[in-house]
């Protein structure tokens, strides 16, 4: 696979990829140290407490099955957690470190598979888009959740690389043919979405078929047979699935191929678009001024610069190269657009964070040295820095979106864990044996990234062998639960029923502890009233306050 490329290029990109991905995080690591709501000090949040629930279970055939009773259709997926679960677990930011290991995984991924389809060429499309997904730390939500996507995009980059490597090794190694399969397999076996790579695989088997001079219908046929294995293993991971499906999850996998047609313009536009995070642009901005902007100005000044030294001599990327490359990207996602047009589980746009990180890079930069390689008449040094101005462009401002992102996570991370210490140190206070119910009422304004509805998964993960019941109302967060009949906290005079989610027996008020959260610490309030739980989704039925020991 490296055959057909500078090996002395090589390392200075790989060394580049590596300096995007280490930068950001120095970045906000020293504004950390400066005092400043940004750093790498974020505990795990949100959905990851379904994972380190299911990474509680006594050994790991029991964790991957615990994971299959909500999920049998990424039956590789709890693996990842599995393999790294002595990281993923550390209270401190382990969840958030494996996260940033997968950048510049996918950045060398991602440059590979480019360099590969192009033959060695491409540089300066492999090099921005490694650099730029090397960097990329953002998710529409503040948790980890979507790291082992991730990590399974950077297997289907590294399995239309390998493919290519076999290719352009003239079919002489069968070693990269069955690595090409392998990682597809365990791509997809991680996340079915991940079933695209064979789309680029069969169009670089069609564009250098094993018999150059052969006619275009047996061009077709090699490049129909030379792929057919890949189908053949999906035929087969497909049986399997059915056979072992769990039969409560059947319809939360339908498709429904009636929606294609309506949802397939708004799943484009998802796909084409980073305004879902503006917000985090904005953050940025209002936490550094216009220093967010100065430090995304000179990140994206410095990636550019570096990007334009490194292929000083290089060839501008021709367009046909360009096109190749932004078709393989096109089918690396073409599933994503697909699936999630006809789903009528997921709502739109709600998949393509799982691939934006390879996918927003190679559309900017592809596209770019499309158009430029279609413009032979400008000086192939301006051809160059045009791409190299775009790359740097892109930089900015994710450098900048990342910085609201990191900053939101410190944030909630911080309230996170000041509200974990709390109850778990009042959790410890409890007799063994004795019931608990605590109701925790979250000031307003108080930013926390993990909802209500995630309680029963969080009580076990702070009080490990004890059954209590939690409950954490955010106020005036209209919720989609509320109209659920566990949905509101109800108070009678003499007892009070659901403390849990999904309801549950009726419970009295010697064994409820109800408390305030303002962020940083936990209070109990002796008295409290119809008021005071207005803003909340409770519903007072009671005669007179509720009181309790402080």
């Amino acid at each position: 696979m490296i055959r057909s490329m500078d090996r002395r290029g090589l390392l200075v990109d790989l060394a580049l990829i590596a300096l995007a991905s280490v930068a950001s995080i120095a970045l906000f690591a020293l504004l950390r140290r400066m005092g400043l709501p940004f750093g790498l000090r974020i505990i795990a949040m949100g959905e990851d407490y379904n994972w380190l629930l299911i990474l509680s279970s006594p050994n790991a055939t029991a964790r991957a099955q615990t994971f299959w009773t909500f999920n049998d259709r990424n039956p590789l997926s709890p693996w990842w957690y599995i393999l790294a679960q002595s990281l993923y677990t550390n209270g401190a930011n382990g969840a958030y470190l494996v996260r940033l290991m997968m950048g510049p995984l996918l950045g060398v991924s991602s440059y590979l598979m480019v360099r590969g389809v192009a033959d060695g060429r491409a540089r300066g499309i492999a090099l921005a888009t490694g650099m730029l997904a090397a960097a990329w730390v953002l998710h529409p939500t503040p948790d980890e959740i979507a790291w082992n996507f991730v990590g399974a995009l950077s297997l289907s980059c590294l399995s239309v690389a390998t493919f290519a490597a076999w290719v352009r090794g003239g079919r002489r190694a069968p070693g990269w043919y069955g690595l090409s399969l392998v990682l597809w397999f365990v791509a997809f076996g991680s996340y079915t979405f991940q079933v695209g790579a064979v789309v680029g695989i069969g169009l670089l088997a069609l564009l250098h078929p094993a018999s150059p001079g052969a006619g275009s219908f047996r061009r077709l046929l090699g490049a129909v047979l030379e792929t057919l294995p890949y189908a053949l293993l999906l035929g087969a991971f497909v049986l399997v699935w059915k056979t072992t499906q769990n039969p409560a999850l059947a319809a939360y996998y339908e498709l429904k191929p009636g929606l294609l047609l309506q949802n397939l313009p708004a799943s484009l536009k998802a796909a084409l678009s980073v305004s879902r995070y503006d917000g985090y642009v904005a953050a940025a901005q209002q936490t550094l001024g216009w220093r967010a902007l100065a430090l995304g100005a000179l990140f994206g000044i410095g990636m550019a610069g570096l990007h334009f030294l490194a292929l000083r001599r290089q060839e501008p990327v021709r367009a046909r190269d360009a096109a190749v490359v932004l078709a393989v990207a096109f089918g690396l996602v073409l599933p994503t657009l697909l699936i999630e047009s006809m789903s009528g589980t997921w709502s739109v746009g709600m998949r393509w964070p799982m691939v934006e990180q390879a996918w927003m890079p190679l559309l900017w930069t592809g596209g770019a040295a499309l158009v430029l390689g279609l413009l032979p008449f400008l000086p192939a040094w301006l051809r160059r820095a045009g791409l190299s101005a775009v790359g740097g462009v892109a930089a900015a401002w994710l450098l900048v979106a990342c910085l609201g992102y990191n900053n939101r996570q410190s944030v909630a991370s911080a309230n996170e864990k000041a509200l974990r210490a709390g109850m778990e140190a009042l959790g410890a206070r409890v007799p063994a044996g004795q019931p608990a119910n605590f109701v925790v009422l979250v000031d307003p304004g108080v930013f926390l990234v993990t909802p209500d509805i995630m309680s029963y998964r969080v009580a076990p993960v702070w009080w490990p062998g004890r059954d209590f019941g939690l409950r954490v109302l955010w106020a005036n967060h209209p919720t989609g639960w509320d109209a659920e009949p566990w949905g509101r906290v109800v108070m009678e005079d003499a007892q009070a029923t659901n403390l849990r989610i999904g309801g549950g027996a009726a419970v009295p008020y010697d064994q409820i502890r109800f408390l305030r959260f303002d962020g940083r610490q936990l209070t109990a309030p002796t008295e409290l009233g119809a008021a005071d739980l207005a803003p909340y989704p409770v519903t007072w039925r009671r005669s007179a306050p509720v009181r309790q020991a402080p």
